[in-house]
């Protein structure tokens, strides 16, 4: 063996020495670096979708001290790194950050994680620490019962002052900073407000309730705050808290009673002030209301235990920086997954199936309901029911109506509600993914009242009891939807408002003439060219009970022209009045002077359309043939139903 041959086999076993050590150290090093797992994994990945969506969000903690941001929208949660401390503070929208305090160390908090800012000298004694929009401010209570005072805190410079109460005489709470940082509101044992600069000037009148204690203040604007009101041990009224909106005065000018059965929540109020959420913790979900008491949105939650609201964001708060966990040199960035664009789909655990499935037989049990016809399911859109109702059954439409209001009141988190109904052997009423806005709608424009006003729900009444109307208990709210001002029953104007399709025996009465106009007009031409009204989708028509009369609708579409230069080039030989009865905007009307005995005419304009309403009747118009016309107008107008009976 030659020399160089040993030295090669030398080098090249050193080599492999070399190489094998570094293999094994990779490893080693592998082994001993920290693994993602695949849980850690889904929940960045559940993080990641909740934070990029572009939705309005609340804060909240468990009671294992877990912080989670909740979308409410898309309807999804997730939980946040950090820790909660022992006190916390209220979420702001601009910066997306909160302060904790545990003892006297002070920590701030952001979506990616908590810095711990330092210790303070008096630390909080109360529940709350109150962040300023500008996040300079942070306030909190210091000090025992009946001898507290308020700190000040600098978020810039860490300093802190006494700002209320320098001798540490009184009890306070409830603080809350004006939206512009202005002022601070809180109050003294709970029933008067005061307010206070961060320069210790007082710039308002305190207000004073009266047997009255106020929790959960919140300033809206500049002249308006909110808390929830409840009666205090003086005070000889009963025990109904509701939530108050009150301006600077101390006028009450809203009252909001949307969570008497669940005490005296903590309510929050998203930036913008026109709504406003709180926890049922009897069905565990908060619910969004705006300020007409109407449900938005609903965050049902899977998490067991007590749930404590901190606030409210909005808008898109992913962070710029980098999230996530190191593995194997590789860095999971929650601003490089993509967010999930699928539309909020709703989806149903086994639990919710059987929830719902249960309410709906329990509101169909008050009805004589044939439950061998039943069919109840889900789909990613909402809930579908068919049920026929026994042959002794009375007044099926305002069944099928109650049936939906009273579901959706009963069931806030429903998106749409699909609902087949037969009676009287083959007659059918059905409507297909109608939404809680369109039903909402319904109530209002029928009722004036929302869904949940239209039944009374107590421990007695747990499905809700028809709410009475004041003035003849005998009567409901939602016999509205049915009958007209005349108490006569005409339940189709309310299936047209929602666009229910009905069989044609249905539709048409024998001595009635019933017209609706929810959303648009038209004619429409039938049989040997009669001219009847209709809706978009379904007909309210008696053509008999206008016999001897030509009743027209005729729609002409036009371009931006105002209703008087379609007058002038229409009927510019012919004399115009305004009409007497009241117009909603943008509606415009004018009626045509007749020059006959037998015509009258009617000319409006919506939306860039035109519509003449003529009748004629060749024997001539007596007066009270001018004043049904006249009613029949006006439900055009007013979209109330109109009845002509003989």
């Amino acid at each position: 063996m030659s020399r160089y041959f040993r030295l090669f086999i030398i080098s090249a076993g050193a080599i492999l020495v070399i190489l094998l050590g570094v293999i094994g150290y990779q490893r080693w090093q592998a082994n001993t670096q920290p693994k993602q797992t695949s849980e850690q994994t889904a929940q960045l990945q559940q993080l990641a979708d909740v934070l990029a969506s572009e939705y309005q969000k609340i804060i909240f903690l468990t009671d294992d001290g877990t912080q989670y941001v909740g979308d409410l929208a898309l309807r999804k949660t997730a939980a946040l790194t950090a820790p909660a401390s022992a006190t916390m503070s209220n979420v702001i929208s601009s910066p997306t950050s909160w302060f904790g305090m545990t003892d006297t160390t002070l920590v701030h908090y952001t979506f990616t994680g908590s810095t711990t800012v330092g210790s303070v000298t008096h630390p909080s004694t109360a529940d709350g620490l109150a962040l300023d929009t500008t996040g300079q401010w942070l306030a909190w209570v210091t000090g025992s019962s009946g001898k507290q005072q308020i700190i000040l805190y600098n978020v810039n410079d860490h300093t802190e002052t006494v700002l209320f109460g320098a001798d540490g005489g009184g009890s306070f709470s409830n603080l809350t900073w004006a939206p512009d940082s202005s002022a601070l509101a809180f109050t003294t044992a709970t029933n008067t407000v005061h307010f206070i600069t961060p320069q210790g000037v007082e710039p308002y009148t305190p207000i004073g309730f009266t047997d009255l204690e106020i929790n959960y203040l919140h300033w809206l604007a500049d002249d308006q705050l909110a808390g929830v009101i409840t009666p205090n041990e003086q005070s000889s009224s009963s025990f109904a808290p509701y939530l108050g909106v009150f301006d600077r005065s101390g006028t009450m000018i809203e009252q909001h009673r949307v969570f008497e059965k669940i005490g005296i929540p903590k309510v929050i109020w998203a930036p913008d002030a026109k709504t406003f959420a709180l926890y049922n913790p009897w069905k565990n979900y908060f619910v969004v209301y705006n300020r007409y008491d109407q449900i938005q949105q609903l965050l049902r939650l899977t998490l067991p235990g007590k749930i404590t609201a901190l606030g409210w964001v909005n808008g898109n708060v992913a962070p710029a920086t980098t999230f996530g966990t190191t593995t194997n040199s590789t860095t999971t960035n929650i601003n490089s997954i993509a967010p999930d664009t699928t539309p909020g789909l709703f989806t149903v655990t086994a639990d919710d199936w059987e929830q719902y499935n249960d309410t709906v037989r329990n509101v169909l049990n008050q009805f004589k309901i044939d439950f061998s016809s039943y069919r109840f399911s889900t789909t990613n859109q909402g809930i579908v029911i068919t049920a026929e109702l026994q042959p002794e059954a009375n007044q099926p439409e305002l069944i099928f109506i109650q049936v939906l209001t009273q579901t959706f009141a009963l069931l806030p988190d429903i998106p749409t509600i699909s609902l087949t109904w037969r009676y009287n052997t083959n007659h059918i009423i059905t409507v297909e993914q109608l939404s809680r806005v369109q039903v909402e709608t319904l109530a209002q424009q029928f009722t004036n009242h929302s869904i949940v006003e239209l039944f009374v729900i107590t421990k007695k009444f747990p499905l809700g009891k028809k709410t009475p109307k004041p003035a003849n208990p005998n009567h409901t709210y939602l016999a509205d939807t049915v009958y007209s001002n005349f108490g006569e029953y005409i339940p189709l104007p309310a299936l047209g408002f929602i666009k229910a399709l009905i069989d044609e025996d249905t539709i048409h009465y024998s001595s009635n003439y019933t017209l609706r106009y929810p959303n648009s007009w038209s004619i429409k031409n039938r049989g040997e060219g009669n001219i009847v009204f209709y809706t978009a989708d379904t007909e309210f028509v008696s053509e008999s009970s206008w016999t001897g009369f030509s009743v027209t609708v005729r729609r002409y579409p036009v371009p931006d022209i105002t209703l008087d230069q379609w007058l002038f080039v229409n009927r510019s030989d012919r004399t115009v009045e305004n009409v007497t009865i009241p117009l909603a905007a943008p509606l415009q009307a004018k009626h045509i002077v007749a020059e006959q005995t037998f015509a009258d005419e009617y000319i409006m304009m919506a939306n860039h359309t035109v519509y003449v309403l003529n009748i004629e009747r060749p024997g001539g118009l007596t007066t009270i043939d001018q004043e049904q016309f006249t009613r029949l107008v006006s439900s055009f107008i007013d979209g109330s139903a109109y009845v002509r009976s003989y």
